[in-house]
């Protein structure tokens, strides 16, 4: 999916684009509202999502550390905000959630659970757009 801004810059994913044989002065990445905010910042989002007060603080509580954990994660990874970085990281391939949840002291189903809830709330607050084969 490609669209034109008033600029003239060709919004596409990278993948469209390089088979598309676009240089990358002529695409310019789509990103969220909060692409550029500090990590600190893009958790503090996670309450504003609905239904987030109808939650137990233990499952609030889970749902930042999963949070927190991908968003370390996306920083290891180079670009000039958290898309980029989400590009840059391959993201799009769900194989890193298995790789992330094995970091933690639970049980895997546990670990993995938890990094879902926090990608859950990161996508829902639009720190992150992936793509449709996502």
């Amino acid at each position: 999916m490609t669209a034109t801004t008033a600029s003239g810059t060709t919004l596409a994913s990278p993948p469209l684009a390089e088979a598309a044989g676009w240089s990358a002065a002529e695409v310019e990445v789509a990103t969220g509202p909060v692409n550029d905010l500090p990590a600190g910042q893009v958790l503090a989002l996670l309450a504003s999502l609905p239904g987030w007060s109808s939650l137990s603080g233990k499952q609030r509580d889970r749902w930042v550390s999963g949070a927190t954990r991908v968003l370390e994660w996306l920083q290891t990874h180079p670009g000039a905000g958290w898309q980029q970085r989400w590009l840059a990281a391959g993201a799009d391939d769900l194989v890193w959630i298995d790789e992330l949840a094995a970091d933690g002291p639970s049980s895997l189903a546990w670990q993995r659970d938890e990094v879902r809830c926090g990608l859950i709330g990161l996508l829902l607050c639009r720190v992150v757009l992936p793509s449709y084969e996502f």
